[in-house]
């Protein structure tokens, strides 16, 4: 019976090292979030736009988050090129990205974000739009084990600055308006000696 028992165990050893075992790590990378349910059980279509952690970039001051599925080392965001950049260790970056972040339209209408990875125009982009909140969404295949992705749009928060740049000199005018016809008006204001004469 012990015989038996290791010709058997012997036998399992010498095919198993013949065995290849892919692990999920080790499977050729595909950015396709697949969502799968029980038998008759209704997936919630918005479930493939839902990811897990949540990374916060300061943009002048402001910290603005976003969800994302991958391994993002770093973030940044640069106002002047209305860009967000990442450094990236995973094969595929999933970002969920608000529009009061980051945007890319033009005459009104969405148009494709620019996608650099590594400095390079990347095609392996499929961008889509979460129906209920109107948030951007890319997947982004990533070439290399470590990447510097750069996502480049139209508009990036705050859009206000600009205006900010604007309502300085107005409220400065304003003030300076302000001003002058006070002193024009104050020659006709009663002075003090003139209120005490009238009591």
């Amino acid at each position: 019976m012990k015989l038996l028992i290791l010709i058997v165990i012997g036998i399992f050893l010498a095919l198993s090292s013949g065995i290849s075992i892919a692990h999920a790590d080790h499977l050729p990378p595909s950015c396709v979030r697949d969502i799968t349910g029980g038998p008759d059980v209704p997936i919630d279509p918005e479930l493939k736009y839902q990811f897990g952690p949540k990374w916060g970039v300061t943009i002048e001051g402001q910290v603005r988050s976003f969800s994302y599925d991958g391994h993002i080392h770093n973030a940044t965001a640069n106002v002047e090129k209305h860009s967000l950049n990442f450094n990236v260790d995973s094969s595929c970056l999933f970002l969920r990205l608000s529009r009061d972040l980051i945007d890319s339209t033009q005459n009104g209408q969405d148009v494709p974000f620019t996608v650099l990875v590594n400095g390079q125009v990347s095609e392996d982009v499929v961008e889509d739009v979460v129906p209920s909140t109107g948030d951007r969404v890319l997947s982004i295949k990533i070439p290399q084990d470590y990447s510097n992705v750069e996502i480049i749009g139209t508009t990036i928060a705050p859009e206000f600055g600009a205006l900010a740049a604007l309502l300085v000199p107005l409220a400065m005018a304003g003030i300076v308006a302000y001003s002058t016809i006070f002193r024009k008006h104050r020659g006709s204001l009663p002075s003090q000696k003139d209120l005490s004469q009238i009591n």
